[in-house]
């Protein structure tokens, strides 16, 4: 009897002390985070913008399972996501996790997730042509502060191709008074090929491609100079 009394009184004493179990739901416990994480922002004073690159090079369910997280903190305070890749692979990915629905509700879907849609034009030859340059001047042993005014001056001549400026190499040796005449052979080569990087169906101003392009004749040049076989770099370019 004594031991029934005891363990009912020490029930009583400890009804008072174990909380009941909480009831959890998956909306309450998503509003809870999203409060919490912009409460945070605000008290750190700071704007929290996530960049997310090659989206488009996942795999489809990986594409969906990252949208659906960002999706979770979409219109918070001092929050933003940038995406940059390919839409016609996400909307690729999104008929492949929903079994091939309609156009209609992809762009749905797209639209909802995506409020400031930013497409990036093609290049044209000024931009290639640029691009070819600067990547010439990269890989020249010349001083990192010369580097660096180069792609600024080439910048700024760039926001005003629209007036008819050019990028070229007569321009580039304005900047660079002091090129070497190697380089200024590779932009004479940059000048010839720009064209043709925008015009063939197989590069279309693509700068992946463009750069894959320069690596294939840089490679094949020092084949052939390992071999002493005297190979135009022009004529080999046009080859390629």
């Amino acid at each position: 009897e004594g031991a029934e009394e005891l363990a009912a009184n020490a029930f009583t004493t400890a009804g008072g002390l174990i909380k009941a179990r909480p009831e959890l739901s998956p909306p309450r416990e998503i509003h809870a985070i999203r409060e919490c994480f912009e409460q945070t922002l605000k008290e750190m004073d700071v704007t929290l913008v996530v960049l997310i690159d090659d989206l488009d090079r996942c795999l489809p369910p990986t594409t969906i399972s990252t949208l659906e997280a960002i999706r979770l903190f979409l219109f918070l305070d001092n929050t933003a996501f940038v995406i940059a890749a390919d839409d016609a692979m996400i909307k690729h990915a999104v008929r492949q996790h929903f079994g091939n629905v309609d156009d209609d509700l992809v762009i749905n879907y797209f639209d909802k997730l995506i409020q400031i849609p930013i497409r990036v034009p093609p290049l044209g030859t000024q931009e290639v042509r640029a691009y070819m340059m600067l990547l010439f001047v990269e890989t020249a042993d010349i001083d990192d502060s010369i580097k660096e005014s180069i792609r600024e001056a080439v910048c700024t001549q760039l926001a005003k191709s629209w007036r008819g400026e050019r990028v070229d190499r007569a321009f580039m040796q304005t900047v660079y008074n002091d090129a070497p005449a190697e380089i200024i052979a590779r932009f004479d080569t940059a000048d010839r090929l720009a064209p043709l990087m925008v015009s063939a169906s197989q590069i279309a101003g693509n700068p992946r491609l463009v750069k894959r392009f320069l690596n294939a004749l840089s490679i094949r040049m020092a084949i052939s100079r390992a071999h002493d076989v005297g190979v135009d770099e022009a004529v080999l370019a046009k080859m390629l």
